[in-house]
């Protein structure tokens, strides 16, 4: 994987994919993702994360999304705002997905269209 950093708009840093299987538009499941990720009963240790997978029926690929706890020395939930805007500007911005952050999150959220199916147990 290689990643091409872009100029932070409204407080987010974030980086594309310049290398990967394919271009795919994952916007469809990012409302889905971040109110799953945010909707937690239990926290995410420092260093840990939470990750999803979603099936793009008849497109050929599958929707890889990740919320890394990366900034944080306590256990965190992210943030739905900031997964939402950060995930969003990747979509618009980098066909290949990418990874980014907002200014003050403690997470870095990461969106990339993959070959084939998610696996029974998500990934």
């Amino acid at each position: 994987m290689s990643f091409a950093l872009t100029a932070p708009v409204l407080g987010q840093t974030f980086s594309c994919l310049t290398t990967g299987v394919a271009p795919g538009d994952c916007s469809q499941f990012i409302h889905q993702f971040c109110g799953s990720a945010t909707d937690l009963v239990t926290l995410i240790a420092e260093e840990d994360n939470i990750s999803r997978c979603f099936n793009t029926p008849g497109e050929g690929f599958k929707c890889d999304f990740t919320a890394w706890n990366q900034f944080s020395s306590n256990p965190e939930v992210p943030n739905d705002t900031f997964c939402l805007e950060t995930l969003t500007a990747i979509t618009q911005t980098c066909p290949m997905g990418g990874q980014g952050t907002v200014s003050g999150s403690f997470f870095s959220f990461q969106l990339i269209p993959n070959e084939g199916s998610c696996s029974f147990n998500g990934n």
